[in-house]
């Protein structure tokens, strides 16, 4: 919900691809001697976070708030997977099973129009759900 989203979205891409980590499971480190960009999921500044996300066309993660944060700033995202829970976005991202992030990848991603208003709209019907449940409005 927060507006940093749009300020962010709004943002055009300086680079091509950027890495998101995992704090504790780093991927593509073949990559990382092409000097690719990398943060990870540490810490709590999500407007850093944020910023480093919307720097990128394209964002190659192993995160879920990498997945679905650079999927609402409108960016095409490859997710390396390591977990289940990488695996149930209805925006899914391109997946790299294998780690091995080619050009395929890159030519299969995509970048999804109105995510960011659609999260939005269905977080406010749930808030106004629970409101009116428990009879808060």
């Amino acid at each position: 919900m927060s507006n940093l989203f749009f300020k962010y979205r709004e943002k055009k891409p300086r680079n091509k691809v950027g890495v998101y980590n995992h704090k504790r499971v780093s991927i593509l480190n073949a990559y990382n001697q092409q000097h690719i960009p990398t943060a990870d999921n540490s810490g709590d500044n999500m407007e850093e976070k944020l910023e480093f996300l919307s720097d990128f066309e394209y964002i190659i993660t192993n995160t879920y708030h990498g997945v679905y944060w650079a999927t609402l700033l409108g960016r095409k995202v490859i997710c390396i997977p390591f977990k289940s829970g990488l695996f149930s976005f209805k925006y899914a991202p391109t997946y790299c099973l294998d780690g091995s992030v080619i050009d395929e990848h890159f030519e299969r991603a995509v970048a999804y129009e109105g995510v960011l208003e659609e999260s939005r709209r269905i977080n406010l019907d749930y808030y106004f759900i629970l409101a009116n449940k428990y009879d808060l409005v």
